[in-house]
């Protein structure tokens, strides 16, 4: 015989409520975008699954997210240097990865202006009339 004893007594589920708010918001965008595909660089992967029950999904990371959903594919590549052609892509999101760019924490080299470069890098390959939804906290972007 297993017993289970059951003591979680919280009120409330417990959410990181930016994270939360953040792919709410970027969803409705997307959705109300309408695109036919849509590209992600690094975010969440439930973000990203999420989003292929309305859209097809490009999701490029540096690490394979390795699942497998209709409407998903993925692409190995990195936001410094991303896998695609400049100006070809109607509809990108990058949410929280940014800031992170240039730390060290991914096997990227250690770099002040690891920031401003992924930027660059989204803006790149950014279609004219495309849409961009990004989120990137940064205190102090350096000269």
């Amino acid at each position: 015989m297993i017993l289970v004893k059951v003591t979680c007594r919280k009120a409330l589920h417990n959410i990181d409520a930016h994270y939360f708010y953040q792919a709410v918001w970027a969803m409705k965008l997307i959705a109300k975008n309408r695109v036919a595909e849509h590209c992600d660089v690094g975010s969440q992967a439930i973000f990203v699954g999420m989003l292929t029950s309305i859209t097809k999904v490009k999701f490029i990371d540096i690490r394979p997210l390795d699942v497998s959903l209709d409407n998903f594919f993925e692409q190995k590549g990195t936001i410094l240097n991303l896998p695609l052609e400049d100006a070809s892509v109607s509809s990108i999101s990058c949410l929280h990865v940014a800031e992170h760019i240039g730390l060290g924490r991914y096997g990227d080299p250690i770099d002040p202006k690891g920031t401003v470069k992924a930027a660059k890098e989204l803006v790149r390959v950014l279609a004219p009339g495309g849409v961009s939804i990004s989120v990137c906290l940064c205190w102090q972007i350096p000269d």
